[in-house]
């Protein structure tokens, strides 16, 4: 699909620009260029970046996934569902202080996150923490 649409800009600008309407094709140039800019933003999205994320995680790559969430929390620091999945990951390669600390801040974005609570119920138990795991499960 990107092939064909930078194919279809390069045979727009060179169709316009051997017409004798040189605006027009300045028009059409500027144009195509925005919707390839806007092309290019949303293929960096956080959600792009997560979903990534997710085919990682799905596939057992850990610390490949924790690469792609962490990109999409710089894009969009107050992406409780990226900081949640962050914990995750974080679990899986046993890092469960991190993953924890990435629990508590997808909470502080949204306070009634009922998996981010049971998430961060395992980091706890993993930590032997076991009173507050508890506590997080019962939230």
């Amino acid at each position: 699909m990107r092939h064909h649409f930078l194919f279809r800009l390069v045979v727009a600008t060179l169709v316009f620009s051997t017409l004798e309407a040189p605006i027009l094709a300045l028009t059409v140039e500027q144009s195509l260029w925005k919707r390839a800019e806007s092309f290019l933003l949303a293929q960096s999205s956080a959600e792009n970046f997560l979903n990534r994320g997710d085919s990682l995680y799905e596939q057992g790559r850990y610390q490949e996934a924790l690469v792609y969430y962490d990109r999409a929390i710089q894009l969009k620091p107050d992406y409780a569902h990226a900081w949640n999945k962050r914990g995750n990951t974080l679990n899986e390669l046993k890092r469960y202080q991190e993953a924890l600390a990435s629990f508590d801040r997808a909470l502080q974005l949204v306070p009634n996150y009922f998996e981010a609570w049971y998430n961060r119920g395992n980091a706890l138990d993993e930590l032997k923490r076991f009173q507050e795991a508890i506590a997080s499960y019962d939230k």
